[in-house]
């Protein structure tokens, strides 16, 4: 995913780059012991793109499928698979994202940024905050579809298949097992409102990260900046620098962290009632509602969620 991010920021991408990156991944992982007749069949596919769309919304992964495979994995069937990718490629872009606003906090308490430039201070520990609740629902939003999804699902067509005596069993295994995940995942209907919240929260993470980005690149060359300053004080034997009031960062920057932090707080509270509501009617949800309040600290904090 680090090396695919360079070309997927971008709003034009180039499928054959794509594949060369992939199959540069692909050689660096265990998959490179896979026989090659499993390999070569599979394919970068960029996906129709909508007004504003970046690499990120279009990349997807196809599987070349031939006779008798086809027969179990339909055409219905990769689109399933192609709905459940795209979730799960949403959920390691975020949770990539926030690890490297967390290197950039490590960088910056490290560097002492808030020492050098206080007026920055409340922010970046505002933003910290939020970026530590912000990996706690990415963490655990992941392991339930790692575990309460997939492992599960996956467990279940092993037993089946294994006691399948015909086709139409495998068939029908396959598309119970996809059938499960759909429903897990909440990407069937009767979940579309809280798939939708998601999405929203997501955003709003990706979008968050995006500025703190911007801050720090923004507050470390401002402190460069300074100390370049001060060399050339000292040079001609001027001791001492009046600083800025300003922080190096544009107010409209800060202002756009605050507001991000503000809505993400929001989207999530409102995620959260949608799980409660939700609930009733699909007691999967109820694991998801677990993992994110095990404490119950947010039942407590709005009365938005309840693990019971």
């Amino acid at each position: 995913m680090d090396t695919l991010k360079p070309s997927l920021d971008r709003d034009t991408v180039y499928r054959h780059t794509l594949e060369s990156i992939v199959e540069g991944a692909i050689r660096l992982s265990n998959a490179q012991f896979e026989p090659s007749s499993v390999l070569d069949k599979l394919q970068v596919k960029l996906l129709q793109a909508s007004p504003g769309d970046t690499g990120w919304e279009i990349f997807s992964l196809h599987y070349q499928l031939e006779p008798p495979l086809n027969s179990v994995i339909d055409t219905k069937a990769q689109d399933k698979y192609r709905r459940i990718f795209h979730l799960l490629w949403k959920l390691k872009r975020v949770e990539s994202a926030l690890c490297e606003a967390w290197r950039q906090h490590r960088a910056s308490t490290a560097y002492r940024l808030s020492e050098k430039i206080p007026l920055l201070s409340r922010d970046l520990h505002s933003a910290n905050l939020t970026r530590n609740a912000m990996w706690h629902l990415i963490t655990n939003l992941s392991n339930y579809m790692m575990f309460e999804v997939l492992e599960e699902s996956w467990t279940t067509l092993q037993k089946q298949l294994n006691a399948a005596e015909n086709l139409d069993e495998v068939i029908g295994a396959h598309n119970e097992y996809l059938e499960a995940i759909i429903q897990k995942a909440l990407l069937d209907e009767d979940t579309k409102e809280v798939l939708d919240k998601l999405h929203s929260v997501l955003d709003l993470v990706i979008r968050f990260c995006q500025v703190q980005d911007e801050i720090f690149v923004d507050a470390f060359t401002e402190v460069t900046r300074r100390q370049e300053l001060s060399k050339e004080l000292e040079k001609r034997g001027d001791w001492g620098l009046d600083l800025e009031p300003d922080a190096g960062v544009s107010d409209g920057t800060l202002h756009k962290l605050r507001s991000l932090t503000k809505d993400y707080n929001e989207e999530f509270e409102s995620l959260t009632e949608v799980l409660v509501m939700t609930k009733s009617s699909n007691r999967n949800l109820s694991f998801l509602n677990f993992r994110l309040d095990f404490n119950n600290y947010y039942k407590y904090q709005h009365g938005g969620i309840s693990a019971y």
